[in-house]
């Protein structure tokens, strides 16, 4: 449904809308103190994280979920039933696909999620890193193996 900024303002108290127009499908949610941009788009049972930043023309699903403090730029376009995860890091980390597995790149390093079970402190420590890695490094390594591990049940591809 279309909202002008009064009504949004209205329907959604407490969120800051940026702009004049905005499209908001039925029963969406938006966290309190997000910034929606100019002309965004976001579809019916979407979920917007509290202080999650939405840009300008941006398009956010049916049923996608964003998470707090997340920000989705200008122009982006979130699939429907997407899930965007909110992670604070000092290095890059992602996952890998790959036809026989799936790796895990942390910093500069690649390995299996096994490998970085049994050797995580060893990789820290190659670099320095100990501390951030016992105060930060293994959690966010968990949440990569839980990633590969969703990323491998939904689409069977290891």
């Amino acid at each position: 449904m279309e909202y002008t900024k009064e009504e949004a303002k209205e329907r959604y108290p407490g969120v800051n809308f940026c702009g004049q127009i905005f499209y908001i499908g039925d029963r969406a949610r938006i966290g309190v103190e997000a910034r929606i941009g100019d002309w965004a788009i976001i579809g019916a049972w979407a979920s917007i994280g509290a202080r999650a930043i939405i840009g300008d023309w941006a398009i956010i699903g049916d049923r996608a979920s964003i998470g707090v403090e997340a920000r989705i730029g200008d122009r982006a376009r979130i699939g429907v039933e997407t899930r965007i995860a909110t992670v604070c890091s000092k290095y890059v980390g992602n996952i890998v696909p790959m036809k026989d597995r799936i790796l895990i790149r942390f910093g500069c390093e690649t390995h299996s999620a096994e490998d970085w079970k049994r050797k995580g402190e060893n990789y820290a420590k190659k670099h320095n890193e100990t501390d951030y890695w016992n105060k930060s490094g293994k959690n966010i390594i968990n949440l990569l193996i839980a990633e590969a591990e969703v990323y491998q049940r939904e689409y069977k591809q290891v």
